[in-house]
């Protein structure tokens, strides 16, 4: 599959855009997964791979400093919010200027006790339509993004492209936008509609990330996500 995959492709200079090096892990495994995540990071930077960008919203980077510190290549960092389920009850109710308020603090101030500046905006809805409270994180950080050309990576695993319509509404810079998981959408619409779909939200200057090639080369789903790749690599 990598031969496949990766024809003529160099990874030097990489940028590894949707990892989570800053995951949930209970204490008592600190230092098992502080070992482990180095281990990959020394892997990637044998590569060459020029940077990590972490999309974990909603983790304290202070617990995480030890890697930060051993890792061989930088480590970027994201504000915003994945979604409902590690939001509070108090979250969900905040209005949009609340939500841009803070989002505006955590990157002009920095994050944690070293003031890390978060260089990018996550966001995401994991549902077929926008909910309210996920419509005042998205107009926020559309706001932010816009005033500070700060890009944004939107996890969207569902009705992908009514999402980015609603996102191109509320006003977002879809050359600061990245869609993420957008393979998913593979059988939930036709095969021509996942290629056709893809190549309007590039068109428009968008992102598109792809995690999933499939397992088995030959199979429709692995060839056309792959052709779709080829077409992106192109742009």
């Amino acid at each position: 599959m990598d031969n496949i995959l990766f024809d003529n492709f160099k990874y030097q200079n990489s940028i590894l855009m949707h990892e989570h090096i800053f995951n949930i892990y209970p204490p008592s495994k600190k230092r098992v997964n502080t070992e482990f995540t180095l281990e990959l990071l020394n892997q990637l930077d044998a590569y060459k791979v020029k940077y990590i960008v972490d999309l974990t919203p909603y983790t304290n980077v202070d617990r995480y400093l030890d890697i930060v510190d051993a890792s061989p290549l930088p480590i970027i960092c994201c504000i915003g919010f994945l979604y409902g389920k590690y939001l509070t009850t108090r979250d969900k109710r905040k209005s949009e200027d609340e939500i841009y308020t803070q989002m505006r603090q955590q990157y002009t101030i920095g994050l944690g006790k070293r003031k890390i500046q978060p260089c990018l905006i996550k966001i995401a809805t994991n549902t077929n339509e926008i909910k309210d409270y996920e419509r005042h994180f998205f107009s926020a950080a559309t706001k932010l993004s816009n005033e500070y050309d700060i890009p944004i990576a939107f996890h969207c695993p569902f009705n992908t492209f009514f999402n980015y319509i609603e996102l191109l509404r509320i006003g977002i810079n879809p050359t600061l936008l990245m869609i993420c998981h957008y393979e998913n959408q593979y059988k939930r619409v036709a095969s021509q509609e996942f290629e056709r779909q893809a190549k309007m939200i590039a068109s428009n200057g968008a992102y598109i990330q792809l995690s999933d090639f499939g397992t088995k080369p030959n199979s429709p789903k692995s060839k056309s996500i792959l052709s779709l790749f080829r077409y992106l690599r192109k742009r």
